[in-house]
C-alpha cells in the first residue's frame, strides 16, 4: 500500500473514503467504456494516489484530454510530483463545469468516480451527480464503484436509485473480488451502453 495513501488517509479521513487503493482488476473495469473519439475529454473524480489514474494514462491517446479532480491536499501534491502531465484541479466534482470552462474544454466523454459517496450527505451527490450528467457528452459514460458490503445498507441503495434517477441507463458490473473490499462497477450513461 502506498505510504502516500495511509498519510492521506491520517491527515484527512473524512476525505478518503477507502480502506486501500483501487485494485488494478477494479481500474481496468472501471475504465472499460472507453471513449472512441481521438479528441475525447476523460475525466477522474478521486484520484487519489492514482491508482486509477496510472490505467488512465496507459490509454490516453495524443489528443486526448483528462482533467482530475482531488480534494486532499497530500493527493494532490503526490499527483502533481508523479504525473506532472496530466492537469489536476483541487476543487470538488461539482464544480465540473466551471473547471472545463476555465481550461477551454469540451464536455466529458468519459467521468470515472473514486469518490467515497458514503460519507457524502444526499444533497452532495445529488449535486455531483446533476453537475456529471449535465457535463457529460451524447453518448457519455459515468462510471463509479461502490464496495459490495455496503450495498445492502440504506445509503447505498439510496445512492443506487439517484443513479438511476440521474441517468437514462445504469448498468452494474459482476463482483470485481480482486480488490479490497471487493466492488461492483456502475456504468451509467443518457444512451444504451454497449455490453
Amino acid at each position: 500500500m502506498p505510504i502516500q495513501f495511509i498519510r492521506g488517509v491520517l491527515r484527512h479521513p473524512k476525505k478518503t473514503g477507502a480502506v486501500a487503493p483501487s485494485s488494478p482488476f477494479l481500474a481496468r473495469e472501471i475504465i472499460s467504456h472507453w471513449p472512441s473519439s481521438p479528441e475525447a475529454l476523460v475525466v477522474e473524480y478521486g484520484p487519489g494516489t492514482g491508482a486509477i489514474t496510472k490505467q488512465l494514462v496507459k490509454r490516453l491517446q495524443t489528443k486526448q484530454s483528462y482533467l482530475g479532480f482531488e480534494m486532499n491536499p497530500s493527493f494532490i501534491q503526490h499527483l502533481e510530483k508523479t504525473l506532472p502531465q496530466l492537469d489536476f484541479a483541487h476543487a470538488s466534482a461539482e464544480k465540473i463545469g466551471p473547471e472545463c470552462k476555465k481550461r477551454d474544454l469540451p464536455k466529458a466523454d468519459l467521468i470515472v468516480s473514486g469518490l467515497p459517496w458514503a460519507i457524502f450527505d444526499p444533497k452532495l451527490q445529488e449535486s455531483i451527480l446533476q453537475a456529471t450528467a449535465e457535463h457529460l457528452a451524447p453518448g457519455g459514460v459515468f462510471s463509479t464503484f461502490a464496495y459490495v458490503h455496503a450495498l445492502p445498507l440504506p445509503g447505498a441503495r439510496q445512492f443506487a436509485c439517484r443513479l438511476r434517477s440521474s441517468f437514462k441507463e445504469v448498468k452494474v458490473s459482476q463482483v470485481i473480488w480482486r480488490n479490497l473490499p471487493p466492488a461492483v462497477i456502475y456504468h451509467c450513461s443518457q444512451e444504451k451502453l454497449k455490453s
